[in-house]
């Protein structure tokens, strides 16, 4: 339990709450692998020479002539990146999975760039010479820290010396970790490398954005952006979706001779979330956030694409694209424009003119992305011609394709006003019926401007029964589908929704004292939570019990008997309803059962046992096996005695434990009694 006490703080401030040997526990070690989008899954692009260093890594650079040609040598052979696979944790609790990697290297891919692998888990910390040699070390950590006690840490300072060394002799980093301040600061001063080599200032920990966006005039994150950032789906497998989510990614404040390259874009926040800098003969990048959360391989190759072009590592020549012919057969008013990714490319340029000749062209998309949903068309014949960029080079343009449009979109509905007077997780939402529309589809997000929509409804009805949704501010939108295609969006509209009840954690306590910690899992949008402790299963007579923002309680010194607990979730909307119950018993110790005499070998005879203070009643359990494999129920009730009758030949043993309203005991000590077994006596005849 110390790991957790040094984590969860109560009370008003940021709280990471983050549980290690219960959480850990309680998790089923699946092998999860990446979830990656529909386009990295095609493996549309020639993939790059990748190679996993498990032997000697490449060796440090050396200062004379001759050992600085043979390095030149081996540079050409070397990989020019070395992704550093450092989200321990992550592989130990999901044997087999890649965690993060594949987030990392598929953006790589996209790139056109070659890459080395050094997993932390398999090989150990890497030292400096391990590092020399390549171009730049993107170094991640996903949500390891050191309070897993299974994990040693996250870029310790062991690590920073070794990067330090190899920055030092000219190198390039960009390390992406939500809890490398946690582990190394504790919210306290920064280290030297955070300082002198990632030229930061301040940190703050835990601020939980959901979003990111280039800063404009940075070199790297100008022009970028936003970014929703969403948990990818096989993070699950070892650290369960609505426990402790995050990201826990951190704020950073800048020193005046570095750069901040990425702002957060939530609607709560809008700090730095990156620093870049430059020192003597090396540059970093600083993401305090993870990476792989960045949903589309696109985007984070945008990201990843830009930076080391800062950086100085050489992205490939671009390609002209290959626009894809147009399926448009049925003319409507929507279609998709595709072109086949160009190695290399961090975004594309899409015109589009009714001129053959591009006299009057229009930009229809700037993007990562290698696709364009075309909506909302008008009628005519429409050419398209796409060119790929990067920050070195733009390529030429590519072939021209072209879609007809005969039918047009079908007008927007109108969006009803929301209403919700009591901000009930449960409510209608409507809009106006379209003519010749077959479909609606309505949206909401978190964002007004729709960062990272969800769909909420789709199909033919013109309203939408919401139940059981997250609380907070919401907004909505609805489109209507026609033989046209999809209209424009419908006007916003917004609801205020108080938090879904919280659910309460088993309590785990299998010493039976009064030490124990209640927890529950953070409900969306909760400002603060309330947490009521009653000996009453009715809560005729609840206490409070740690008021404040945070989730989770630790109980100390609990008196004797059953408790009970139930939390709600609060925001500026109201109060949830009331989470599950759930309940622990505490008790003086376990039972002492008594030695059995039965030393005439009766059939009968009296197992006893010490009563135990907040016990209510006792369960003596009988079995043939010591382990207790398959265990009988011989008696459960108040008294501390219970005379067996009529019982088997052979060995049988006895254990007990007490209960009461809140739960049981530890077992007792087991006692055995034998009975004999009589062989027949066989007379024979002289």
């Amino acid at each position: 339990m110390l790991e957790l006490e040094q984590r969860v703080q109560i009370g008003a401030s940021s709280m990471k709450n983050r549980v290690v040997g219960m959480v850990l526990a309680a998790l089923v070690l699946l092998s999860a692998a990446a979830t990656l989008s529909a386009q990295e899954r095609a493996g549309a692009l020639d993939r790059p020479q990748r190679e996993v260093l498990r032997a000697a890594p490449p060796q440090a650079g050396v200062k004379d002539a001759s050992s600085r040609a043979l390095a030149d040598s081996r540079q050409q052979q070397m990989t020019t990146v070395l992704l550093v696979d450092d989200d321990w944790d992550y592989q130990f609790t999901a044997p087999g999975s890649q965690g993060g990697l594949p987030y990392y290297t598929s953006a790589l891919d996209l790139l056109g760039l070659s890459s080395s692998v050094w997993d932390v888990q398999s090989q150990g910390q890497p030292d400096s010479a391990a590092l020399q040699g390549h171009q730049a070390v993107i170094w991640f950590t996903g949500y390891a820290y050191s309070g897993l006690d299974q994990d040693p840490g996250v870029f310790t300072p062991e690590n920073e010396s070794a990067v330090a060394a190899y920055l030092d002799g000219g190198g390039n980093l960009l390390l992406s970790s939500q809890e490398y301040y946690a582990d190394c600061c504790d919210n306290g001063p920064l280290t030297n490398f955070m300082k002198n080599y990632l030229g930061l200032l301040d940190v703050v920990d835990d601020v939980t954005a959901t979003a990111v966006v280039g800063v404009a005039g940075s070199p790297i994150g100008d022009g970028l952006g936003p970014y929703a950032m969403a948990r990818p789906d096989d993070y699950d497998t070892y650290w369960p979706a609505g426990i402790y989510e995050g990201p826990y990614d951190d704020e950073v404040t800048v020193q005046p001779v570095a750069g901040t390259p990425f702002a957060y874009a939530s609607p709560w926040n809008s700090g730095s979330s990156a620093a870049n800098y430059q020192g003597a003969g090396f540059k970093t990048l600083y993401l305090a956030w993870p990476l792989e959360w960045v949903d589309a391989a696109g985007e984070r190759a945008q990201i990843l694409g830009t930076a080391l072009w800062w950086m100085g590592v050489s992205l490939p020549a671009l390609a002209d694209p290959v626009l894809e012919p147009i399926d448009n057969a049925d003319g409507n008013a929507e279609y998709l424009v595709n072109w086949a990714d160009v190695a290399g490319a961090t975004d594309y340029v899409l015109e589009e003119d009714d001129d053959l000749d591009f006299g009057s062209a229009v930009i229809r998309y700037e993007g990562p992305e290698s696709q364009f949903e075309v909506a909302q068309q008008e009628l005519g014949t429409w050419h398209y011609r796409v060119r790929a960029h990067n920050p070195a080079a733009d390529s030429g343009w590519s072939n021209t394709t072209s879609a007809t449009v005969t039918v047009p979109a079908p007008p927007a509905p109108a969006l009803a006003v929301i209403n919700n007077p009591d901000h009930s997780v449960d409510f209608l939402v409507d809009w106006s019926d379209v003519a010749g529309a077959t479909s609606y589809t309505l949206e909401e997000d978190e964002y007004e401007i729709f960062y990272s929509p969800e769909v909420t409804y789709a199909g033919a009805e013109s309203f939408a029964q919401v139940t059981g949704h997250p609380g907070g501010t919401w907004h909505f939108r609805v489109r209507a589908t026609s033989a046209g295609g999809s209209s424009v969006w419908s006007n916003v509209e917004s609801v205020g929704v108080v938090p879904l009840a919280p659910v309460l954690r088993a309590i785990i306590n299998p010493e039976g004292d009064g030490a124990y910690w209640v927890m529950w899992n953070a409900s969306i949008s909760a400002t603060g939570y309330t947490l009521q402790e009653d000996d009453d299963p009715a809560f005729l007579s609840p206490m409070v019990r740690c008021p404040g923002a945070g989730n989770a309680c630790p109980i100390t010194g609990q008196p004797l008997g059953g408790w009970h607990y139930r939390v709600l979730a609060m925001n500026e909307f109201g109060a949830s309803a009331w989470s599950d119950t759930q309940s622990t018993g505490v008790f003086s110790g376990a039972p002492v059962l008594a030695p059995i005499e039965n030393g005439d070998g009766d059939h009968s005879y009296l197992v006893a046992w010490g009563g135990v203070g907040g016990a209510t009643g006792y369960r003596l359990e009988e079995d043939s096996n010591p382990a207790f494999s398959s265990p009988v129920v011989l008696y459960a009730g108040a008294q501390t005695q219970y005379t067996v009758t009529g019982q088997s030949n052979g060995t049988w043993y006895y254990r007990v434990l007490a209960y009461n309203e809140g739960g049981v005991s530890p077992y007792s000590n087991i006692e055995s009694v034998s009975l004999p077994v009589y062989l027949p006596l066989i007379l024979r005849n002289p």
